[in-house]
């Protein structure tokens, strides 16, 4: 987790020093926590087809990067999740 941090905290630096204006360095510091955090990608769709219905359905896939092994320590029988994931949601309000 601390090399993470120092991967961002030198992302927003050279930022800053390159002249970006802070927003901009701040983007990017954000930009490099997804990269190199190993956030998953998901894409999520909503279709409203009058007041009262409403469908919904998220697709995305999951990988735990391999340097947070949350209660493993590290050790090899704990596996890197990898998965695909679908959620699927009919909402009818009355």
């Amino acid at each position: 987790m601390i090399s993470l941090m120092i991967k961002i905290v030198g992302v927003w630096l050279v930022a800053i020093l390159i002249g970006l204006p802070l927003f901009a360095s701040m983007g990017l510091a954000a930009f490099a926590f997804v990269v190199f955090g190993g956030l998953s990608p998901s894409l999520r769709v909503i279709l409203r087809s009058n007041e009262r219905l409403t469908l919904e359905g998220t697709i995305g896939y999951v990988h735990n990067a391999g340097n947070l092994h949350l209660g493993g320590s590290g050790n090899e029988v704990f596996e890197t999740l990898r998965a695909y994931y679908g959620l699927v949601g009919v909402t009818y309000a009355f």
